[in-house]
């Protein structure tokens, strides 16, 4: 299988070297570098071709391509090589760059954002979205839009009056009424939520709770690893989304309120974790909270404030639906009190604070 290489670097050459000591042959590698020099040193040490760049059919349809280059050149070389990327074996070792934005960068996702999302783009990610000043400048013209804000009444202030043709993909965390609100609002309506904080943003491993009569694939693929498709009619995956994050933010409370005991009699927190790790009781979210407590780093993957606001709305669904739940107001007081606290913007693991010895 022949490896194409996009830059001749120092982390390309290192793997240039490394392929060489195993079965390798320098013809079996090609290497693109558009400067002189570094393509003759390249070519000088480890005898593999190179060319300045590449032309159309350069590259093998079964081989491997690196791209080696910096990350600020990277978007215009994947969608220079966009064809290629779609059928070979891609592997990126440009610094910092995500694969979700890359796949997005060759499949040709043209991508929009207001003024307010770019500040909290990295700059790779910046420089492959247009930027608008408004929300309506934002809208003008798509084919579809993705909201992914705090709640219900940001979606409402945010989001300008929609073209009827464009798909609006709803994605925030909002309420049962929300979700009708927004569905009679807009014909062509997906609701949408997500399951996963920040990491799995980061990486495109979200999965996509996805209720409507439109299934625009390409796009949530492009933010997720999965989607759940759960009805024709929007509502289910908001129902489903706030029913899975009550589960969770329960757990965290119960976290919580272990490690305040444990605390308080002396004992060591991380005893605690260790007992129960790997044993049916055991679950990863105790485990990653856990630390978070037992650490004091309380750098936010989903923030207590937004989590308050979930157990709220499931409180409200749940009311609806002639449900009288138990466990969730007492994990509704103790969130909002650890925010009465001071740490409504910190990681909701934060909670524990509202039961912790002196609170």
């Amino acid at each position: 299988m022949n490896i194409t290489f996009i830059g001749g670097g120092n982390m390309a050459c290192a793997l240039i070297g490394g392929l060489l000591q195993q079965d390798y042959s320098p013809a079996q590698i090609r290497v693109a570098e558009i400067n002189a020099e570094t393509r003759e040193r390249v070519r000088r040490e480890f005898g593999v071709e190179t060319v300045a760049e590449l032309g159309w059919g350069m590259i093998d349809d079964r081989g491997i391509i690196v791209l080696a280059v910096k990350p600020q050149q990277l978007s215009v070389v994947a969608r220079g090589l966009a064809p290629q990327l779609k059928q070979n074996l891609v592997i990126s070792i440009a610094a910092g760059i995500q694969n979700k934005i890359l796949e997005a960068m060759a499949f040709g996702l043209p991508v929009v954002a207001s003024s307010r999302a770019v500040q909290g783009l990295s700059r790779e990610a910046a420089d492959t979205v247009a930027v608008a000043d408004t929300p309506a400048e934002a809208v003008d013209g798509a084919e579809v839009v993705l909201t992914m804000l705090a709640d219900g009444p940001t979606v409402d202030a945010v989001v300008p009056e929609l073209d009827p043709d464009l798909l609006w993909i709803q994605s925030s965390t909002v309420g049962v009424s929300d979700t009708d609100r927004f569905a009679a609002r807009h014909p062509r309506f997906l609701d949408a939520p997500v399951l996963g904080s920040r990491p799995a943003a980061e990486t495109g491993e979200l999965l996509v709770l996805a209720s409507g009569p439109e299934r625009p694939e390409e796009v949530l693929d492009a933010i997720s690893n999965r989607v759940m498709w759960l009805g024709d009619e929007p509502g289910a995956g908001t129902k489903l989304k706030l029913t899975i994050n009550l589960w969770i933010l329960n757990l965290v409370e119960n976290l919580g309120e272990t490690m305040a005991l444990a605390e308080a009699l002396g004992l060591d927190q991380r005893s605690f974790l260790d007992a129960i790790k790997g044993r049916p009781m055991d679950s990863p979210y105790a485990q990653m909270k856990g630390e978070k407590i037992v650490t004091g780093d309380y750098s936010a993957a989903f923030a207590l404030k937004l989590a308050a606001k979930d157990v709220g709305l499931a409180v409200e669904m749940a009311d609806a639906a002639g449900v009288e739940l138990g466990l969730a107001p007492q994990t509704l007081e103790r969130m909002r009190r650890a925010i009465e606290l001071g740490h409504g913007d910190e990681d909701m693991a934060a909670t524990w604070f509202a039961t912790r010895k002196g609170a």
